[in-house]
Formats: C-alpha cells, sequence, structure tokens
C-alpha cells in the first residue's frame, strides 16, 4: 500500500507498506522551491539536468515504526537542506 499526503509547506507525507516492511518519510517546513539546472557526465554522453528541488528545515524516516538515526543539516542563513523533495526531474 501507498499513500502520499501535503500540507502546503508544513509537512509533506509518504508511507509504503505492505505484511513485512512499514516505510515512512517525512518532510517538514518546506522552503521556497527552486529550480535547479545541471550538468550530469555520469555516462559517455553529457546532459542537462533540471529539477524543481524544496529544501525542507527537518525530516524523518521510520522503518517498521522504528526511528532511523540521523540528522538534517540546513546551513546558517541558505534555503539548501540534507531534506528536500525533489520534483520533476527531466
Amino acid at each position: 500500500m501507498f499513500h502520499q499526503e501535503a500540507r502546503g509547506k508544513e509537512q509533506h507525507h509518504i508511507r509504503c507498506h505492505n505484511a513485512a516492511l512499514d516505510l515512512e518519510l517525512l518532510w517538514f517546513n518546506v522552503f521556497e522551491a527552486a529550480l535547479e539546472i545541471f550538468e550530469n557526465t555520469s555516462g559517455p554522453i553529457p546532459y542537462d539536468v533540471s529539477a524543481v528541488i524544496c529544501s525542507c528545515k527537518q525530516g524523518r524516516i521510520y522503518i517498521n515504526r522504528n526511528p532511523v538515526a540521523g540528522e538534517v543539516h540546513v546551513p546558517d542563513g541558505a534555503s539548501a537542506s540534507s531534506a528536500f523533495l525533489d520534483f520533476s526531474e527531466t
């Protein structure tokens, strides 16, 4: 089963579960969306990649209802974060 719920900039929640696994991802306090464009050189022919990215102040991961250890890093004065939502990558 897959469930996704968005509450504007306040929270984004995704949960996937079956009989063996329950995975829950949460993002909180979404910063402004930004269009990012960069060159991908991972293959034999370089190409441009664009993505709409929303950095978040907080994020949490749960596996089988147990929190995964870790912390979100948000640089001072920046709208960047190690917790982010990535939409529409092309």
